[in-house]
């Protein structure tokens, strides 16, 4: 989504939520809202121009595994931070490898 789509999208839910709640929870719940997003935004940047094999850390390893299995297999994995989502909806990948018992 273009950046001037996703600043229309905030202000115009800043602008409602203003008149449901007051001025400081609305800002407030915009600012935390916009946090996460740039958040997503970072990782899902860093997962594609990132140019390392091994990223640190076990969470960026999966994370950019996954990612990857959705670029591999276009109905999968639709999550880049968190499989929580995909999992609900059913669209999270699962290997068809059985584990020796």
């Amino acid at each position: 989504m273009p950046w001037f789509a996703t600043t229309i999208v905030a202000f115009a839910l800043w602008f409602v939520l203003r008149v449901v709640i007051l001025d400081g929870p609305a800002s407030f719940y915009m600012a935390a809202l916009m946090a996460g997003y740039i958040s997503y935004g970072t990782l899902h940047h860093l997962d594609h121009h990132l140019n390392i094999n091994a990223p640190p850390g076990k969470l960026l390893k999966r994370s950019r595994a996954n990612h990857r299995i959705h670029h591999k297999m276009r109905d999968t994995n639709y999550g880049v931070t968190t499989t929580f989502w995909d999992r609900v909806f059913g669209t999270h990948y699962q290997s068809k490898r059985i584990d020796a018992p």
